[in-house]
């Protein structure tokens, strides 16, 4: 995406490596390291490549990046095949959603912008067996079964925002009746085949263009934004983007949510002047508020794990019926490694960005 020119490190936890092996084979993505002690893979991503289904949604919701309604029902397709493609090699995602659906352009391809671009891409899935992400989950879900909740929940506040993908809703009413009603209502349905059917209808009738990756309600031309403000400021976003990185790439995991407030900040003020003073108020306050939760869920996390080690110990204790002593005792907790799992957890943690208001939800999910 427009000046996004960083690499971030995202953790995921799993079960059963063979399968790991076999998920990374079919659905190559960024470079990986896997930890077999932690049981934890690592995946090394190029964000100005790559970008999450959430960032595109945000982006479109917040009047930053420029994506015709065509790419959005043409991206929904291709979601919905690659889950079709990757079930039928029994590579089940029982996790998914926004945060785990990449969208990585290809090398020849521009980057999402501000103004309307063609673009190129494949789609890539993460987490495929870590449930540490999940909110109020304690059963599985399909991947072919939760993508038609994602897209049918995107479309819904789409439509309860009154958002179109176009520079003007003057189709408005037009396009919740004929796109998106059509879609929410087959979702609800819960078959991704027919699904795929729909959309492909919708294309047909509405005249999908691969020249340009519109149907007939998106504006036609890519250089319809040429002599205004958006096109213009094209250079000084992506270099007030790339001064963000640099002005705060030490404060690490948060730089994410930083770069998501300038990307909202700049959205909502594109034909505007940047207010640059109350932006500086608002990241300082974000940094604020992510320090004083990083410390609390840390204290709480660190609680957990220990926890869950005397637990361990307790039923090991009554299982063999034996005793320790105090100082065996510690000696045992250092064998389990505690220092390991909690950087282990943290890291997780740090990839997920709504943990920091769910941790007990999510902690519920890892007892279970």
């Amino acid at each position: 995406m427009l000046g996004f020119k960083f690499q971030q490190c995202h953790y995921y936890s799993y079960n059963n490596l063979n399968e790991l092996l076999q998920q990374l084979q079919n659905d190559k993505f960024g470079d990986t390291q896997i930890d077999q002690e932690q049981q934890m893979i690592e995946y090394f991503i190029d964000r100005s490549r790559c970008l999450r289904l959430y960032d595109l949604i945000y982006s479109i919701k917040v009047k930053f990046i420029k994506f015709h309604l065509g790419q959005l029902l043409v991206l929904f397709k291709e979601i919905l095949e690659k889950i079709i493609e990757m079930e039928k090699l029994q590579l089940e995602h029982d996790y998914l959603d926004q945060t785990r659906i990449w969208i990585t352009l290809e090398q020849k391809s521009p980057p999402l912008n501000i103004i309307y671009q063609k673009i190129q891409y494949k789609i890539n899935f993460t987490g495929y067996q870590c449930k540490l992400y999940e909110i109020n989950m304690d059963e599985t879900l399909k991947a072919s079964e939760k993508i038609l909740i994602i897209i049918s929940n995107i479309l819904r506040d789409f439509k309860a925002s009154e958002i179109t993908c176009t520079n003007d809703n003057n189709n408005l009413q037009e396009i919740i009746n004929e796109i998106y009603e059509p879609i929410i209502q087959q979702c609800l349905k819960r078959k991704i085949n027919e699904t795929i059917t729909v959309i492909n209808h919708l294309l047909n009738q509405y005249q999908f263009e691969n020249k340009s990756q519109t149907i007939s309600f998106d504006d036609k031309y890519f250089d319809f934004y040429t002599n205004t403000i958006r096109s213009i400021r094209m250079n000084d976003v992506e270099q007030e983007l790339n001064d963000c990185i640099q002005n705060y790439g030490q404060y690490g995991e948060e730089l994410e949510s930083i770069l998501l407030l300038k990307v909202k900040s700049i959205g909502q003020n594109l034909d505007n002047f940047f207010n640059k003073k109350i932006e500086n108020q608002e990241i300082d306050k974000l940094l604020d508020e992510k320090k004083k939760n990083t410390q609390e869920n840390n204290e709480q996390l660190i609680f957990f794990i220990q926890t869950l080690s005397n637990f361990s110990i307790e039923n090991n204790l009554k299982e063999y019926k034996f005793e320790i002593s105090p100082a065996e005792e510690k000696q045992f907790q250092i064998t389990f490694k505690l220092e390991q799992e909690i950087k282990k957890y943290l890291n997780i943690f740090k990839t997920f960005l709504l943990f920091q208001s769910k941790i007990d939800a999510r902690f519920r999910i890892i007892l279970g």
